[in-house]
């Protein structure tokens, strides 16, 4: 008997910013499962935390002054994931990459704080972002290795023992009938650090080529991608592949929704080469937005409906009382040196835009260097 999820977030999220929304495919008239065998599951998606396991102010920096707005933390993602995962027994929680590189967490501890992090939020898979590699494939080997849930990237390939033992094109929730392919942005080995024996290979050929394999090697209809390729990516592999129904992405941070300042709407639809509707989510950065969709398919494996939106992680979410207390113990180590003034500066360094364009910090950052 397949079990139904509810349709929407239960009221108990009513005060944690969901700006819920429903949209119908052209397939259908009507989003609800009924006896032709269509299926409900709800998705949980977030990307590009860059080790901000606590809140963070609108800038990015540390939240010491609450009153103006906190936001993030993997402390009210769990609490999210606790109100109301139980009205949905058919979900999956999903990381989408780049959880290393950004603050001290990870300066200080490296992954180690970010695993034991990512196993308490109880994630049901993952996949790789660039800076991942960004401490070689040992270190990022040791990280997987103290993770409790699936690596999937389809287009990663190593001799490295650790990578080669922990990383696989996808994983088959068999009690879901549902597949879940990941891949990892080509363009690794110019903007981290892997090693020589680490390859990635083209992004299009590995999706079409698991999916390919999924559909020649099991029953599995429902497939998704998690993708850490950045959102024109996600477009163009949404265009170029068959078979593939929803992409949940990463890398680029981008803002998709109805609220101010997002790039598109959520989800962004492509047309696939069978013609089909391909549902493209991204849930912006740093931890501030949880991504929610609540996914009808068909016996087919194709999509007939969807609802849900970004949940917006701010101030007004409650903070998960232990893991927010682990995660100040774990500020202690480092709070002397990160409060140690090196300077003053009379404008905001913002890092919001600087994968995109110039900014203050990496002026910061990069022009004493050039002086040198």
């Amino acid at each position: 008997m397949v079990r139904v999820a509810l349709p929407f977030l239960s009221l108990a999220v009513a005060g944690l910013g969901l700006a819920e929304d429903s949209l119908y495919s052209k397939r259908a008239t009507k989003r609800f499962i009924d006896e032709s065998g269509n299926y409900n599951i709800s998705f949980y998606h977030i990307n590009d935390v860059h080790a901000h396991l606590d809140q963070f102010s609108s800038s990015g920096t540390d939240c010491t002054r609450p009153e103006r707005g906190c936001y993030g933390g993997y402390a009210r993602v769990k609490t999210v994931l606790d109100e109301t995962r139980p009205d949905h027994p058919d979900s999956l929680v999903l990381n989408v990459g780049d959880e290393f590189q950004g603050t001290l967490f990870y300066t200080f501890y490296g992954g180690e704080k970010i695993a034991e992090t990512l196993n308490q939020i109880g994630f049901d898979a993952m996949t790789l972002g660039n800076h991942e590699w960004d401490g070689g494939d040992d270190k990022l080997g040791d990280f997987l290795k103290n993770l409790t849930f699936p690596i999937v990237s389809a287009n990663v390939f190593s001799d490295n023992e650790k990578l080669n033992s922990t990383i696989k094109p996808y994983h088959i929730f068999e009690e879901y009938g549902m597949a879940i392919i990941g891949v990892t942005t080509e363009t690794v080995p110019s903007i981290s650090s892997p090693g020589k024996g680490t390859k990635f290979t083209d992004v299009v050929t590995a999706v079409q080529d698991s999916i390919d394999e999924i559909k020649r090697t099991t029953n599995i209809t429902r497939i998704a991608a998690i993708t850490h390729i950045g959102y024109e990516g996600d477009k163009r592999l949404a265009r170029e592949t068959t078979g593939l129904q929803l992409i949940m992405g990463g890398h680029s941070h981008t803002l998709l929704g109805d609220m101010e300042g997002a790039e598109g709407p959520y989800p962004t639809l492509e047309t696939n080469k069978d013609g089909d509707e391909v549902f493209i989510v991204t849930a912006y950065r740093w931890g501030e937005y949880l991504g929610y969709i609540d996914v009808t398919y068909d016996a087919e494996g194709k999509i007939l409906a969807y609802h849900g939106a970004p949940i917006h992680l701010t101030n007004t979410t409650k903070q998960d009382e232990g893991l927010q207390a682990q995660v100040k113990a774990w500020r202690v180590p480092f709070e002397e040196f990160a409060a140690e003034v090196v300077g003053e500066s009379s404008i905001v360094l913002d890092q919001s835009t600087c994968q995109e364009k110039e900014c203050a910090l990496g002026d910061l950052i990069s022009d004493p260097s050039l002086s040198q």
